[in-house]
């Protein structure tokens, strides 16, 4: 391991080269030098205005001249420096994306979506992983001191953070949430609806004895699905649901499930809060009780994740739809952007229930 008397020397050595190369330049120093658009423009009999439309995202260039421009600066070895452009444009194309550590590890396909979207769109996603929804601090204090255009919230945002974002005209838009206060866009999957829909299959199916497996007090999403489903069957005549508190973990639906049956009430369906947790409450049925998934126990979950399709779940559960919602989302965004006097706007996506063997359930 190199120590702090090691390195000194190398310093002078560096600085010593460096005093030769000043004083006597390489009779190829101009080929050393970095390509500019101007080359480029020379090499492929066009303007630099033709160079810089090529390397900007949707602007206006023939193929014939694209073609001419990319084979110029592969020849030079010519990129197009990012951080002039964003001075020259007073925009850095970078936008702030916060989410918290539950929604990165359990549903990774909803940054992979965003990062997708954005990168189609020329912009850079800098990522903010916030250990709770509605962790302690101030989330954004800590993106201001970056230069984002923009702000996707995978996470709950206090109204007076949305505030401070729209004072210095910086656009939010909450992903699967709502903004508080009105104060934002919102883009998410219509979660009521989705277990309202749960709760009317499952009804039509024989069932009569639920329970609910939460994600948590503070979870909006796990609220607005909770909602969903008691509502609805309060509806149709159930009145007592039983809900059991996990935080979105595999152990938490596990210890849920072994509660619940533990407790000897009468229990048939188990909707889960993410799948997540409905594999967790599975295999405690399965494993730790001796029961059968679906024949004692029917389990849904939410998210479709990619192990719900394998063959030791097989978990009915509902997909939403990630790509939409992150095409929307940053489709927001940039609108925003562009123009900061656009005014908030909610857009709720519908949810698709998959029917797998994890439950019986009726056809619809």
């Amino acid at each position: 391991m190199a120590t702090e008397m090691d390195v000194e020397p190398l310093n002078a050595v560096c600085l010593s080269a460096m005093a030769k190369n000043t004083t006597r330049a390489p009779a190829n120093s101009s080929k050393l030098r970095s390509s500019t658009s101007y080359d480029v423009a020379r090499l492929a009999g066009v303007s630099q205005s033709a160079v810089s439309r090529c390397f900007e995202s949707g602007a206006s260039i023939s193929d014939k001249t694209r073609q001419k421009v990319l084979a110029a600066a592969t020849e030079l070895n010519y990129a197009p420096n990012a951080i002039a452009r964003s001075l020259a444009m007073r925009r850095s194309n970078i936008v702030a994306v916060l989410v918290t550590e539950t929604s990165a590890r359990h549903t990774p396909d909803i940054l992979m979506q965003l990062n997708v979207e954005l990168m189609r769109c020329g912009l850079h996603l800098l990522l903010f992983s916030i250990t709770q929804e509605t962790g302690p601090g101030d989330v954004i204090a800590n993106v201001l001191r970056h230069q984002v255009d923009g702000v996707i919230a995978c996470t709950t945002l206090p109204q007076e953070q949305i505030l401070r974002c729209n004072q210095l005209r910086i656009p939010v838009v909450v992903y699967n949430r709502v903004a508080a206060g009105g104060n934002a866009c919102s883009v998410g999957c219509d979660h009521v609806n989705a277990t309202r829909d749960i709760a009317d299959r499952l009804y039509r199916s024989g069932h009569r004895h639920f329970a609910f497996i939460a994600g948590g007090a503070a979870a909006p999403v796990s609220i607005q699905r909770q909602i969903g489903l008691v509502g609805r069957l309060q509806e149709l005549g159930v009145a007592d649901v039983a809900i059991a508190m996990g935080d979105f973990g595999y152990e938490s639906g596990r210890d849920c499930m072994l509660s619940l049956i533990d407790s000897g009430r009468p229990l048939t369906a188990v909707v889960c809060a993410n799948d997540v947790m409905a594999f967790g409450a599975m295999d405690a049925a399965r494993f730790d009780r001796g029961k059968s998934v679906p024949d004692d126990f029917s389990v849904i979950g939410f998210d479709d994740v990619s192990s719900a399709c394998r063959p030791p779940y097989q978990l009915t559960t509902v997909r939403q739809p990630t790509q939409e919602l992150a095409r929307q989302c940053v489709q927001l965004l940039i609108e925003r952007i562009e123009n900061k006097e656009l005014p908030p706007h909610v857009i709720l996506l519908p949810g698709e229930l998959i029917v797998r063997k994890s439950a019986r359930i009726e056809p619809a």
